[in-house]
């Protein structure tokens, strides 16, 4: 019989996605956050590199597509799971926001 989770390392760790929230041992709920952050992320540069010279575009898709992305996960996961893959994922789309603006913008 399979079981739900995922192996890290030589460990395993139980866990489950359901309707896209993962649920399970702490290591298995932040490597599924994480992942989903860097999903986003990996998708915001490549828009970013598709619509070099158009920044109203790049703001529009920022403003209206990445950000809804994450935005489910932070609405049912609890608050410290998410905290650090939407710090990571923040970081990221700020450097978008820079380029879309074309200059440095202070925190």
């Amino acid at each position: 019989m399979k079981q739900a989770g995922l192996w890290m390392g030589n460990s395993f760790h139980a866990g489950f996605i359901c309707y896209g929230i993962p649920i399970g041992s702490q290591q298995f709920v932040d490597a599924s956050l994480m992942e989903k952050a860097e999903e986003v992320a990996a998708r915001a540069d490549r828009v970013r590199n598709v619509l070099v010279e158009e920044s109203q575009a790049l703001w529009v898709i920022l403003r209206c597509s990445l950000n809804q992305q994450m935005d489910y996960h932070c609405s049912l996961s609890y608050p410290s799971d998410i905290a650090g893959p939407a710090a990571f994922l923040d970081e990221h789309l700020w450097g978008v926001l820079e380029r879309v603006g074309g200059f440095h913008v202070p925190l």
